[in-house]
């Protein structure tokens, strides 16, 4: 279910005082010169802002799919603002990227990640109303202080890294390309952005992990959308693990090597384009297809 337009429920109004209150405090911060590494105070909530929406998001969008209408009668905002003609509209004016770069600016680098502190957002039960309303409410109240705030500058610049000199010989990374069935892209996500449909039929029975792969694109051979990790994760050490992975599979769709950090750039561009893909909505997209 989508709701094209923004119609503010009763529930929602009963939220005017804390929205303006909130509203008030952005707003007062855009004043405040505070710096960190030379970024205003209002700087940093605009980019907090921003990553919390990016993270709430899929959420979002999870329960408009799932929930029926009289539970998303509490939050018809917040499902029009996960409009993604809308959201990468409001990327771009406010920062200068799109939703695709800005979450591969979360997961690659730890300076940006660490001001912004994105946070594990899980899904709410379609019968827990108060979770709902309060997911609802933190996704909207971001989304409107987003609107509200000066179009960042170059705020890039203060993100940068020194290059890393790729770690793996050319000749053997080329030969493990070649060598492998599929090659696929990653995120790790969150196990709860899965239905339990979903679990089923993409992970193994005896899968305790609390997170999953999602294959964002991918070489020769289409994988399956969600697998396993080849490493044990808990919330414990999340922080410190590397979010995007490159996989390298073999017939069985099983990882014979991962990479991240410097040695997944310097295969990419050995990969160029990708062959395929996966749409928001789990739908499969062939290179030069739409």
């Amino acid at each position: 279910m989508l709701i094209q337009h923004r119609h503010r429920s009763v529930f929602h109004r009963r939220f005017g005082s804390c929205l303006i209150s909130l509203l008030a405090t952005v707003l007062a911060t855009g004043a405040a010169q505070g710096r960190t590494d030379t970024l205003t105070t209002a700087e940093i909530r605009t980019l907090k802002n921003a990553v919390t929406v990016l993270q709430y998001r899929p959420q979002i969008d999870a329960l408009a799919k799932n929930c029926s209408a009289d539970v998303l009668q509490y939050v018809p905002t917040a499902i029009a603002d996960t409009d993604d003609t809308l959201l990468q509209s409001l990327l771009q004016q406010k920062l200068n990227m799109t939703s695709a770069q800005l979450l591969e600016l979360i997961q690659e680098n730890e300076k940006f990640a660490d001001l912004t502190r994105p946070a594990t957002v899980n899904t709410p039960d379609c019968s827990d109303r108060e979770a709902i309303v309060d997911l609802s409410e933190q996704f909207s109240n971001n989304y409107t202080a987003l609107e509200l705030s000066n179009p960042l500058g170059s705020w890039l610049q203060h993100f940068a890294t020194p290059v890393s000199v790729p770690s793996m010989d050319p000749d053997q990374l080329s030969g493990l390309i070649s060598n492998s069935h599929s090659i696929v892209l990653v995120n790790i996500q969150p196990k709860s952005v899965l239905t339990p449909l979903q679990q089923a039929n993409f992970l193994h029975i005896h899968d305790k992990s609390s997170y999953v792969f999602e294959v964002q694109q991918g070489w020769k051979a289409v994988g399956p959308r969600f697998q396993g990790l080849h490493i044990h994760i808990s919330p414990k050490n999340y922080p410190q693990q590397p979010k995007r992975w490159l996989l390298l599979l073999d017939a069985s769709f099983h990882p014979k090597t991962a990479l991240h950090g410097a040695e997944l750039q310097q295969a990419l561009q050995l990969l160029g384009s990708p062959n395929w893909s996966f749409n928001r909505q789990g739908d499969l997209v062939r290179a030069g297809k739409s």
